[in-house]
């Protein structure tokens, strides 16, 4: 008579706490970032931690700055809902090689990942900034979906906010969610957006994957690329996050750094990339995806010689990359996911770079867009196009 062993699956575990983390420097605009994740309804414990930082060469000022902050925190620690727990960090000597936003998001998410570790248990790490604003019920938004979905990774859904075309924040948003569709629509499954505010990551996940960068400007995208091919991600659609269009110094690139430009020379056309490039993406990954038999990889660039990221593989030599990579595979099941962890969000982007500069100048931003959606040049103006690419996330 054959016995038949039944072992019970080990039941996944579920996160059980959120922690939020809040780089801050030289903030002066008050607490209400802080104050409007609260939610009396929260059911979970909240751990946030504020990392107010200056490197060691920073004025008296700022550090001035970060030390009025800590203390209006300290007394709003004594008001806060039950629910939440708040930790602050004041560092206002960090070495001036390391001193960024990469590294005072880092220091908080190590010290948040430490507190899940140490209690045996997984907590949504939800980064965010010292200027956002959370509408009512964010972080419990953020926490269902991550249950529903079982996510590991997330973007989540932002907005800066807009009140007339003319301000050059409706330019500089519609160039990232051109981006990021234009990605999308070709095939592409890393499109997600990487918004350093508007990301969040399971604890045991960010520990497996050796952490955060200490990157001065774009650790979120450095960090998320590093992590969305090898973990279950999404977009969080049912909440938003809203984020500041004021100009800043703090990073060398991104939001404050492209609003300084667009105001100190008076910018009124953003440029970027022709809607050409992502078409031969679809073409390549169309491709990939077709694949049935290994063997049929060898014969991409004998069906497609004119395809710029064929073109591209070949300048780079990424074809023995990719022969390792089939070798190493039994079938296309096994190949397609390795064959994206190797083609990831930094190649796709110098890809992209490549072709704008060998074969398709940037163009203005509004004409790229009107081509991509197949509309009018003179039918919408920037604000409309922006408001169109919002609402395919709803």
């Amino acid at each position: 008579m054959a016995f038949i062993s039944i072992v019970a699956l080990k039941k996944k575990q579920l996160p059980s706490e959120i922690s939020v983390i809040i780089p801050a420097r030289n903030e002066n605009n008050g607490v209400a970032f802080l104050t409007s994740l609260f939610d009396d309804s929260i059911e979970i414990l909240v751990n946030v931690y504020i990392v107010i930082n200056a490197s060691a060469s920073d004025s008296e000022q700022i550090k001035q700055n970060n030390q009025a902050l800590y203390n209006q925190l300290m007394l709003l620690n004594v008001e806060i809902p039950s629910r939440y727990k708040l930790h602050l960090i004041l560092h206002n000597d960090l070495d001036d090689k390391e001193s960024g936003v990469g590294l005072a998001r880092k220091i908080g998410m190590d010290l948040a990942a430490k507190h899940h570790r140490a209690n045996n248990q997984i907590g949504v790490m939800v980064c965010y900034d010292a200027d956002c604003k959370a509408p009512k019920g964010y972080l419990r938004a953020i926490y269902n979906e991550f249950i529903q979905k079982q996510l590991e990774l997330a973007s989540i859904k932002y907005r800066h906010p807009v009140d007339s075309d003319d301000h050059p924040i409706v330019q500089y948003e519609l160039f990232l969610r051109y981006y990021s569709e234009a990605l999308r629509q070709s095939g592409y499954p890393f499109w997600f957006q990487t918004i350093g505010s508007s990301m969040a990551v399971l604890s045991n996940i960010y520990d497996k994957h050796g952490g955060m960068n200490k990157k001065k400007a774009g650790e979120d995208f450095y960090f998320m690329h590093k992590l969305m091919p090898v973990c279950k991600t999404d977009q969080i659609n049912s909440t938003y996050n809203v984020l500041s269009a004021r100009t800043s110094d703090r990073v060398p690139f991104g939001t404050g750094k492209a609003m300084n430009e667009a105001y100190n020379s008076k910018l009124k056309n953003f440029y970027s990339y022709q809607p050409v490039i992502f078409n031969e993406l679809k073409e390549f990954f169309s491709f990939i995806e077709q694949l049935t038999d290994l063997n049929e990889l060898e014969q991409c660039r004998l069906k497609l010689p004119n395809n710029k990221v064929v073109m591209h593989f070949n300048e780079y030599d990424y074809w023995k990359d990719l022969e390792k990579i089939k070798n190493n595979c039994k079938n296309t099941v096994q190949f397609k996911p390795r064959f994206y962890q190797f083609f990831n969000g930094f190649k796709v982007l110098k890809y992209v770079h490549w072709a704008r500069d060998q074969y398709f100048t940037n163009i203005v931003l509004k004409e790229a867009v009107c081509q991509f959606l197949d509309i009018e040049f003179n039918k919408s103006n920037n604000l409309d196009l922006l408001l169109r690419f919002r609402s395919l996330e709803e």
